[in-house]
């Protein structure tokens, strides 16, 4: 059976993720809701062919300890509702998720409907830890908890039954969801005994989490993902996206574009790489990320991205783009020019890493693709067009050669 073809991976994507121009701030004086449908009217005004929105962790409402309470939309983001956001916007959402929240009213513990698994490692602050730039969490996260390799300071929790994410994504698509980004999924394995202690609970939450999104029509994304997220993707056939770089950051994470490493392990999975979001131009006045703050590198970006296969995601401020850097992306439709193979490390680099100078092999970061031509491989006496062919969209394999058996308890 033939997959429905991802529009987020096959065509440009917005994004508003961490690193994007609004990134926890939407235009002066004005509401997300305002501010993303001027951009989208903006947007087709100069023939940006953006196919995809994405909406991040600043839509939805959060508890004291800053986790996901209520997956609903902010009465102060959209104050008509996501549903009549999206059907005016006229474009798929691919929505963010983080870790949820141990006050979650979706928990049974706190009143609600669905059984979670909740741990709560220290008292909640007395209020909301937020604040209007959001951005100002995490750094503050990291300098009293260290790196983003740790345990969750407060807690968190995880739903327990397929229910919850059906009834979940049912109400998503209602408005437009077309891919759910589940993020923090190091940070949400390492913080629960759950999922360390016990020998299947970590599968039951993911398979629950797929089960539910295969029914419903919904993508899943990983991101902030250790291999063994990678690895369980075989299983989980609604998994089709993962983010194999660290979180953009224009100034601040120079070499984050450098994922090749882990873009070979998301291909060899049959997953799209995802590079994350990115700047256009140079110079985006105005940022949360501060005053000097620029793209050093913007072509070097935009090339990563559109050779990785997977989601190509640009997040500048309106006005500050570059129109004809993006349209090398993509033809006049939106649709990604994609190699067959995504940039991946060279062997021959893994070769000298593992067996010192004296192997040979390139010193430093070599990374390789292709473009397969069908047409012209198969005149040519090409053996396997047929097989590259059937991988589709970006090489990835296809579905019934992804697992997808075993029990699920519970």
């Amino acid at each position: 059976e033939e997959e429905e073809e991802d529009v987020t991976s096959a065509y440009l994507s917005y994004y508003t993720d961490n690193g994007a121009f609004y990134y926890y701030q939407s235009g002066n004086n004005m509401t997300y809701e305002e501010t993303l449908l001027q951009l989208w009217n903006y947007f087709h005004a100069q023939a940006i062919p953006y196919r995809s929105l994405q909406i991040d962790s600043w839509w939805y409402m959060k508890g004291r300890d800053n986790g996901t309470a209520l997956w609903d939309a902010r009465q102060d983001a959209f104050p008509s509702g996501l549903q009549a956001f999206q059907e005016k916007l006229g474009v798929p959402l691919i929505a963010h998720n983080r870790w949820w929240s141990v006050e979650t009213p979706y928990a049974i513990q706190n009143g609600g409907d669905y059984a979670f698994h909740i741990e709560q490692r220290q008292p909640l602050p007395p209020s909301f830890m937020d604040d209007a730039r959001g951005v100002s969490f995490s750094r503050r996260r990291r300098r009293l908890f260290g790196d983003d390799l740790v345990p969750l300071p407060y807690g968190t929790g995880i739903p327990l039954e397929k229910k919850f994410w059906v009834d979940l994504f049912r109400r998503g698509k209602e408005w437009g969801l077309r891919v759910y980004e589940q993020d923090w999924l190091h940070n949400t394995f390492l913080t629960l005994n759950y999922t360390l202690a016990t020998h299947n609970g970590a599968r039951k939450w993911l398979r629950q989490m797929d089960r539910a999104a295969s029914q419903e029509g919904v993508i899943i994304q990983y991101c902030m993902a250790f291999p063994r997220f990678y690895l369980q993707s075989l299983e989980l056939p609604a998994v089709r996206q993962i983010r194999v770089s660290d979180d953009y950051g224009p100034s601040s994470r120079p070499d984050q574009w450098s994922c090749g490493d882990t873009a070979l392990l998301a291909f060899a999975l049959g997953l799209a790489p995802f590079k994350d979001v990115f700047w256009s131009s140079e110079v985006e006045e105005g940022s949360i990320y501060g005053p000097g703050t620029r793209e050093a590198k913007p072509n070097l970006e935009a090339a990563i991205a559109t050779l990785s296969t997977g989601p190509v995601a640009a997040g500048d401020k309106m006005g500050r783009e570059d129109k004809e850097l993006l349209l090398r992306s993509c033809d006049a439709e939106g649709r990604i020019l994609k190699p067959s193979r995504p940039l991946t490390t060279l062997d021959a680099v893994w070769w000298r890493r593992a067996f010192g100078d004296g192997v040979g092999g390139p010193e430093g970061l070599v990374m390789s693709s292709y473009a397969l031509l069908p047409r012209l491989y198969e005149e040519s006496g090409g053996e396997t067009s047929r097989e590259e062919r059937s991988k589709g969209k970006g090489g990835r394999a296809p579905k019934n050669m992804r697992g997808g058996g075993g029990r699920e308890g519970g």
